[in-house]
């Protein structure tokens, strides 16, 4: 070991954070441990990389197994916990082409976006995740958390109305 640490080039002297963030930031997060086919990790890394062509994958997607499935949306939320405002960000393009894929993964996906900080949460994710099963559950933990007025908004109009009144 000694040996293969001193071929060159030396590092020794060399400051890699720049390189280090910038790996971190760009490079799939796929390690050895997933345990991934190559099928699937192909898919996980075209879906890090390019989350808005997503839709373009859902074939492919339906046929990964169930435990290579939750491994993908581990990757996945990884990625989208970097986001700072949840209206429609790309990575969530991805998100929602896994969990149609695997329905499981949907209780994941709503789990995840309810503890979203309400100040990140943009009226226009309601349409997005609106006709999802589990998008019941997500709005009425977002009217508890008190989200904006506009979510609110947004959230009651796709409610059905109640003796007259729209869902609080």
């Amino acid at each position: 070991m000694q040996e293969w640490l001193a071929l060159p080039p030396t590092l020794g002297d060399k400051d890699l954070r720049g390189a280090l963030y910038v790996s971190r930031e760009h490079a799939p997060l796929i390690t050895p441990e997933d345990r991934l086919s190559s099928e699937s990790a192909d898919l996980l890394a075209a879906l890090l990389q390019e989350p808005d062509m997503a839709a373009s994958l859902t074939d492919r997607l339906a046929a990964v197994p169930r435990p290579e499935t939750n491994v993908m949306m581990d990757r996945l939320l990884e990625r989208a916990r970097q986001e700072q405002e949840w209206g429609v960000p790309a990575i969530l393009n991805a998100c929602l082409v896994v969990a149609a894929a695997d329905p499981a993964q949907g209780g994941r996906l709503a789990a995840f976006l309810s503890e979203r900080p309400a100040t990140q949460i943009q009226p226009n994710i309601v349409p997005k995740i609106g006709d999802q099963p589990w998008a019941s559950s997500v709005f009425d933990h977002w009217l508890e958390a008190k989200v904006s007025q506009s979510v609110k908004r947004a959230i009651n109009a796709r409610r059905p109305k109640h003796n007259g009144n729209l869902a609080k």
